[in-house]
């Protein structure tokens, strides 16, 4: 298997005010995001996949490993809540030359444990490793811990990104995954930017999935670092420094605030930010928001002060 990057970035798909995909600013956000150290995880959640048509997916993921000219690993969001779509998906990605696939616990239809382990090993089968994916927040339920254990010994699954939720006996899902499963062949990346100093130091998880990173891929890196490299009081400093920020890019529903932020210094000419507009159901973030993100990115001299 690859060398797995510690830190990727979730990246956000630009559109042109017609709703149209803008390659060229996608292009130039992938570019400034492989030069700042960090490897591309395209059409996740922050992508707004979802939203995006068969065809655009095909484009949109050769545009992101060309651009990225194997000067990282490129990560697919392939998952869904259909395992004959999530393993169409995957397919494609590995066709296309992506490395891994990022796959989705199913929403809405919440399997049992049973219906989990198939949709996963279905997945992995199609040969591109893959990194399971656990958001309650947004799939309803957790990817049950017995299944992730079963996973961790698969030769085609890579890791699991973790978001943050708390399970029945008071435990934290993701604490216990990275604590009590990670390994050379089964890498744990936090998913939740707030913890990820967290996760790294106190557990023991690899890396991170960052939204934030969009947003300030030099800063945040270093941070990591600092993490990985036990620098415990440097680490704890900037991520408490930067905490403002991490809170504020989850005001609204992901991905409405990063694109706000990017959005605001794209306008003040800032490089590898197109973000632009929104497909609808999502749309521009309350003017609230704006505020407070103008607010945060000011102080931490990312904007000047207006």
């Amino acid at each position: 298997m690859i060398e797995l990057p510690r830190k990727f970035t979730a990246l956000v798909t630009p559109f042109h005010a017609n709703g149209d995909v803008n390659y060229d600013g996608l292009r130039e956000n992938v570019d400034f995001q492989v030069s700042q150290g960090w490897a591309p995880l395209v059409l996740g959640t922050t992508g707004e996949a979802p939203t995006i048509e068969p065809d655009e997916f095909a484009s949109i993921v050769e545009a992101v490993i060309e651009e990225t000219d194997k000067r990282k690993p490129v990560m697919v969001g392939t998952g869904s809540n259909s395992t004959k779509a999530t393993v169409e998906k995957t397919k494609l990605a590995k066709d296309l030359g992506a490395d891994l696939a990022l796959v989705v616990m199913p929403y809405y239809n919440k399997p049992e444990p049973s219906g989990q382990l198939a949709h996963f090993l279905a997945a992995a089968e199609v040969g591109l490793p893959i990194v399971l994916y656990d958001v309650k927040s947004r799939t309803g339920r957790e990817i049950d811990y017995k299944v992730i254990e079963q996973l961790a010994k698969h030769p085609n699954v890579a890791g699991y990104k973790a978001a943050t939720h708390q399970l029945k006996d008071g435990t934290v899902l993701s604490e216990r995954v990275a604590q009590e499963l990670s390994a050379e062949n089964f890498r744990v990346w936090s998913g939740d930017d707030g913890r990820t100093v967290k996760l790294i130091q106190n557990f023991g998880a690899y890396g991170v999935i960052s939204v934030a990173s969009n947003v300030c891929p030099k800063n945040l890196g270093k941070i990591v670092n600092f993490a990985i490299e036990k620098q415990v009081d440097r680490a704890e400093f900037f991520d408490n420094l930067y905490n403002p920020l991490f809170e504020a890019l989850f005001r609204e529903g992901n991905p409405i605030p990063v694109k706000g932020a990017m959005n605001l210094l794209h306008e003040a000419g800032q490089e590898g930010m197109n973000a632009g507009s929104y497909r609808l159901p999502m749309t521009p973030p309350q003017e609230t928001t704006v505020i407070e993100l103008r607010r945060v990115l000011t102080s931490l001299n990312m904007l000047k002060e207006i």
